[in-house]
């Protein structure tokens, strides 16, 4: 009876509330749970993915206040099916959402999304639907797209294709060096103008104004021609009679820092790991001298505070260590999502060169280790595989990433309970030293040496837990 009239009062109440409160004052985004015939566990992936999209675009509600809302729902009879437009709309009101994104991912890995608005009576976007890759980030790129076409789509990006003639020339789009020519990939930028220019010693040098459209890939070619004033190259003496073709394609040197990553909501030895597997696959790559997190930590201390949120600062410390290009990269958590973004930037400007993402179940340790190499190579795409280089140690930096120091809370029981048997053994001391009656002094004697025993034992473990406890 009681729940009942609970059920008639929130019924009754939810448009008055609705009239007083407008629905998207304040109020977050809700991502429904995924549905669909595919597995629990894929189905839980892409919708882990979904909310860690969304938030880029979007102020969303915790998942554990999703979850709360709909197993209060359930308790209360008010349950349905997610996959009905009025159900997901409702659920979303009760979860205090002002936008609802519900979605279903089929066997065939097709997913679909909608975005709902709570007060609207049709939807807020119309619904998106594609065919997802295997696994991987071609599979959250994927993802990542459906969701910006419902709650950004004026942010989809175009592609551009530089051809350059001749090749070697530095690529320059919008002022920020995109690479030697020929590119290993296209650049991906937003709609609107850009420029686009190459230069190359001994070479007039060429600039060209171009219009980047939405979901479209614009191919420009530039072809510079020899400047007559230029002096004559200057041929290399090699120091050999073999062929030189292999040295003339290979990549040119760059030194490169890597800063160490940040962390949100994941454990800072996590990410100091994924930093050192970073700076080990980099040093598989030719071309590259690679300074590792703890050769530049020593500069980075002595920069100002805050200096590693800080691009223009990190690239005032990479040129005081007199390299070409830095990274920088933040281990995020999502849920029981964890997300490595990485970034190359150029020391002499501190501007954004390539961008980089993984992500892997918070479980699952080993692969965002394994995908590293397709995080480098779209970080530096010049830079190939040395032939013979030794693949990095998965196994070894996952053991790393897996170690579970003990929690603070520990060591701080030890501590708490060696200080009292400290005082306690100090006030026994105490009463031995001045008690008039002998047994009595015989006693706290004996409870001093006791104490002073188990004081030494037990700030002793303290000092032994601190050494295996997680201070971040």
């Amino acid at each position: 009876m009681r729940r009942t009239l609970f059920v008639i009062a929130l019924v009754l109440l939810a448009p008055a509330a609705r009239a007083a409160d407008p629905p998207t004052a304040g109020r977050p985004l809700t991502v429904l749970p995924i549905g669909g015939d595919a597995t629990v566990a894929a189905r839980q992936s892409v919708e882990d993915r979904v909310r860690l999209a969304a938030g880029r675009y979007a102020s969303v509600q915790a998942h554990e206040a999703t979850a709360q809302a709909l197993r209060s729902a359930e308790a209360l009879g008010l349950s349905c099916d997610l996959g009905v437009v009025e159900c997901a709309r409702r659920m979303g009101g009760l979860a205090g959402a002002a936008r609802v994104l519900v979605g279903a991912l089929a066997s065939d890995d097709t997913l679909t999304l909608g975005l709902l608005d709570v007060a609207a009576e049709t939807a807020a976007a119309a619904p998106q639907r594609l065919r997802l890759p295997s696994p991987g980030l071609a599979r959250d790129a994927a993802v990542e797209r459906l969701v910006m076409l419902l709650l950004a789509p004026e942010r989809l990006l175009g592609q551009l294709v530089v051809d350059v003639v001749p090749s070697g020339a530095s690529v320059m789009v919008d002022d920020l060096f995109r690479g030697p020519a020929p590119l290993a990939a296209p650049i991906t930028l937003p709609p609107g103008p850009h420029r686009v220019y190459a230069t190359l010693p001994g070479f007039l040098s060429q600039t060209r104004e171009i219009e980047v459209e939405v979901g479209t890939a614009l191919r420009v070619r530039l072809e510079l021609a020899r400047d007559p004033d230029a002096p004559p190259p200057v041929v290399r003496d090699r120091g050999g009679d073999g062929d030189d073709h292999d040295d003339d394609e290979a990549p040119a040197r760059v030194t490169v820092a890597v800063f160490p990553f940040l962390s949100s909501g994941v454990p800072a030895r996590v990410a100091a790991v994924l930093d050192d597997a970073v700076a080990a696959e980099l040093t598989r790559r030719d071309g590259l001298l690679v300074l590792a997190a703890h050769e530049v930590a020593g500069s980075l201390d002595t920069a100002a505070p805050g200096c590693k949120d800080d691009h223009r600062c990190l690239a005032e410390v990479a040129r005081a260590l007199d390299v070409d290009a830095f990274l920088i990269g933040r281990a995020a958590a999502d849920g029981g999502l964890w997300t490595l973004t990485v970034s190359r930037h150029d020391a002499e400007s501190g501007g954004e060169l390539f961008a980089a993402r993984t992500s892997a179940l918070a479980q699952d340790h080993t692969s965002p280790l394994v995908s590293l190499p397709d995080v480098v190579d779209q970080l530096f795409p010049e830079h190939s595989v040395a032939d013979g280089a030794p693949p990095i140690d998965v196994r070894g930096f996952a053991a790393d990433m897996a170690a579970s120091p003990l929690p603070t809370w520990v060591f701080w029981t030890a501590a708490g309970a060696g200080g009292v048997l400290a005082v306690a053994t100090a006030g026994a001391g105490v009463l031995a030293l001045t008690a008039n009656d002998p047994a009595t002094a015989g006693r706290a004697g004996g409870a001093f040496a006791v104490g002073a025993g188990a004081t030494v034992v037990a700030l002793g473990a303290a000092a032994v837990i601190g050494a295996f406890v997680d201070w971040h």
